[in-house]
Formats: C-alpha cells, structure tokens, sequence
C-alpha cells in the first residue's frame, strides 16, 4: 500500500522589496523559499540541528581540513542551517553572519530556531562589502561559508574578483573558503577560474543528485596523508551523519602551476 504523502502547508507568507518569502511545511520538514519551488533551507523539525539538505553537508567537508573551527565568517544565512550546526556541535566557535536582507534574520529566529546567542553576530550588509570595508577585527578566520543566493540566482556582487581576493585576506593561515556555487550557472567557469586565480589549492564536490558543486579553496596543498582523510572522514560520519567518505570519492581536485597565480 502506498504511503500517502503529507500535504504541503505554508505557515508563512511575506513580501519584501518585491521578493516573495514563504515558509512551508511538509510533515517533518520546514523549508524556506524565495518566490520559487527552490529550497533556500530546509529543517527537520525532530531535529532542527541536522544538516538535511546535502549540499551542506558537503559544505561541512571543510572540517576534514580544519577538524576544530574557532572561528567562521558566513555570507549568507538563509534559515541558519550552517550557523546552528557549528553553533551546536562547536562551542569554541565564534560566528559573524552577514545577511543582506533583515527579514530573513527575523524569519531564521522564528520559524527555524537560529539562537540568540554571543557566539553568534549577525551583520546586517552586503558580504562583498562586509568583506572590503569591515574593520581589521574581521579577519583571521578559520572557515569563511559562503551561499548567497536570492530568488533570481547567485547574488552578483560574490562573483567579483575583489570579493575572492577580500576572502582569501581575511582567511587565517590555514584557513578555508568554501562556496556552494550552481555549476549549471553562467557564472560557474568565471568564479573556478577566479579561485585558480586567487588560491593555490582548490577541491571540488559535485553533487550528483543535484546542480550543486561545493568548492573548498585553499592558500596551499594540505600536508594531510590520505589514510588521515578517510579517518577524518569517517569521524564526521559517525559523529554528524555526514556522508564525509561519499564526498572524498566524489571530490576533484584542481591542480595549479606556481605560476598560475
């Protein structure tokens, strides 16, 4: 016999500057939407702390390289997905996110359980700005997440040149900048070839149920042996439900010349 499945609810509806801001619910699962059948994030709400949308878990692939994060700029918040997780799980953890849009703040605090809490800033601006104008305290991190989206695509002003160069300044050594980018889009091969540009060591995990590929850019190779990675990886399955192994088969790794920067 057939399951049937739970019919989709919204439980909230708003407009601002033109842009459509819906909240629905499907059994279990609490998405956000931006005027479109795309999920900008998805809850559980049994689990609000789960990461259910795989594309961030492949995000989280960055701590096979930085296993204990003590800092981490996110540009883009959405329903807090990424914010919460390493809120929960990372108590040494400080967060700045920067937002664009206040309303989406208010709506992540009160239908998706992003908490009040010091570890975690929110900053009402553009990222590329943030990034450029922001006082020398930002700066040193050791994650900077990037998913920028809105309801017409990638916002434009992360595919820039000086957006990439500011992450990479602002990164600490040793640092990680991971991207969620959308490679059917127009911008994909302009935005690899700005990271060939800017870092020395990029890897990259598409999503093969998806359109999703998460790049995670580097200043330099990581001097981490193999067999360290699949233990990483396998720690970050068994510890978060993160299918960390999957993503270290699927990733590719872009090679780059001394000289190409």
């Amino acid at each position: 016999m057939a399951m049937i499945k739970p019919m989709p609810r919204i439980i909230h509806r708003s407009k601002h500057e033109g842009c459509v801001r819906e909240i629905v619910d499907v059994g279990d699962v609490r998405s956000l939407h931006f005027g479109s059948k795309a999920k900008q994030s998805s809850m559980s709400l049994q689990n609000p702390h789960t990461l259910l949308l795989s594309y961030t878990r492949a995000m989280m692939c960055c701590l096979l390289f930085v296993p204990e994060p003590h800092s981490a700029l996110l540009i883009g918040l959405g329903g807090g997905s990424l914010a919460k997780f390493l809120h929960r799980h990372f108590e040494d953890c400080h967060l700045d996110c920067v937002e664009l849009d206040e309303t989406v703040v208010d709506l992540a605090h009160e239908y998706f359980y992003l908490p009040q809490d010091p570890r975690i800033a929110i900053h009402i601006a553009d990222g590329a700005d943030f990034l450029h104008y922001a006082p020398t305290r930002f700066h040193g991190y050791d994650l900077i997440l990037v998913d920028a989206y809105h309801e017409d695509g990638i916002a434009p002003s992360i595919t820039q040149s000086q957006f990439i160069a500011d992450c990479r300044q602002r990164l600490a050594v040793g640092g990680i900048l991971v991207l969620n980018l959308w490679r059917r889009s127009v911008e994909f091969p302009g935005l690899l070839g700005l990271l060939r540009h800017h870092f020395g060591y990029i890897d990259l995990i598409p999503m093969m149920d998806k359109g999703n590929t998460i790049a995670l850019a580097m200043d330099f190779a990581p001097g981490i042996k193999p067999e360290l990675l699949r233990q990483r990886a396998q720690t970050l399955k068994q510890r978060f439900a993160i299918e960390a192994p999957q993503f270290l088969r699927q990733r590719q790794t872009v090679h780059i010349s001394p000289s190409g920067k």
